[in-house]
């Protein structure tokens, strides 16, 4: 008898907990050891389809589950993970993409530097509203069952947890619907100068504020050029895969300008450019003199 109520305790307070952490910036690879191409998945312009590359960079075999994630951008830009809903009309209504979405496999097992396609097909009902609807698509990796002890074997003390990481990657799945726009301005250009350092006399950066409005996100990279009296120009700054959601108007940047030793910013003009991806066609969305 006491041998079965010491079975009993033990399976009420032996408990295993998982911290589960999930990586939502938009990213090639990860703790998670796994790669995702493309990094970010756009539906516009009658665009019904598109597959996702994942790649296994471990050197062991991997189980990869596969699921929607809602997140949203807070006021300095950061992206943050979200609740989502029970019901579906709530959803959407509140912009989220993931009733809009049907995807394909929803876990995968892939051997070292194996490749799998995830299909992603869109279905957008006749009823909905035009706008931009986002999700995020997150590839979690599956942890292992670890060997653990007999729970006959000794008297509990307390609680048993086990912590346990499951790293994860995730990326942005957005559908715009019907008219969708964005206009995009910079403004606040401000040069900020620092003390010097080891590796050069003075640190130099550029401080300015992206401004979107309308229905739209927008993305791409910033370029910094520096122009002198005689209008050559010479890129002393950059920045990629730059974004300001639907969620906020405008955010803030800071960027540390490289090899400017011999730049006397006294004389000359500096620009500020922002422009989509190379891959999205590089149209220039703003830019701006100081």
């Amino acid at each position: 008898m006491k041998t079965n109520k010491r079975k009993l305790k033990v399976l009420a307070v032996v408990t295993s907990l998982f911290l589960i952490i999930y990586l939502i910036i938009p990213f090639y690879k990860t703790e998670a050891n796994v790669m995702v191409f493309p990094t970010r998945i756009t539906f516009e312009d009658g665009r019904q389809s598109a597959n996702l590359r994942l790649i296994n960079t471990t050197d062991e075999t991997v189980t990869y589950r596969v699921v929607f994630i809602q997140s949203k951008m807070n006021k300095k830009g950061k992206i943050e993970q979200i609740e989502v809903p029970n019901d579906k009309n709530d959803r959407l209504e509140a912009m989220m993409a993931q009733d809009l979405i049907r995807y394909s496999p929803r876990q995968v097992t892939l051997p070292p530097d194996v490749a799998q396609l995830v299909r992603i097909q869109l279905n957008i009902p006749v009823d909905l509203k035009e706008g931009e609807y986002r999700t995020r698509l997150l590839f979690q990796k599956v942890p292992k069952v670890t060997e653990t002890k007999s729970i006959e074997s000794e008297e509990p003390e307390g609680f048993s947890i086990q912590l346990q990481v499951v790293y994860g990657v995730s990326i942005p799945i957005i559908v715009r619907h019907g008219s969708t726009s964005a206009e995009v301005k910079l403004s606040d250009l401000k040069l900020i100068t620092t003390e010097k350092s080891e590796e050069q006399d003075l640190i130099h950066e550029m401080s300015f504020i992206i401004n979107r409005t309308g229905n739209q996100s927008v993305f791409g990279d910033i370029e910094i050029n520096y122009i002198n009296e005689k209008g050559v120009e010479k890129v002393i700054g950059r920045l990629s895969k730059v974004g300001v959601y639907t969620e906020i108007n405008s955010r803030l940047f800071k960027v540390r300008l490289d090899d400017t030793d011999k730049i006397d910013f006294k004389n000359g003009k500096i620009e500020v450019i922002y422009r989509k991806p190379p891959e999205e066609g590089n149209e220039v969305l703003a830019r701006k003199m100081l």
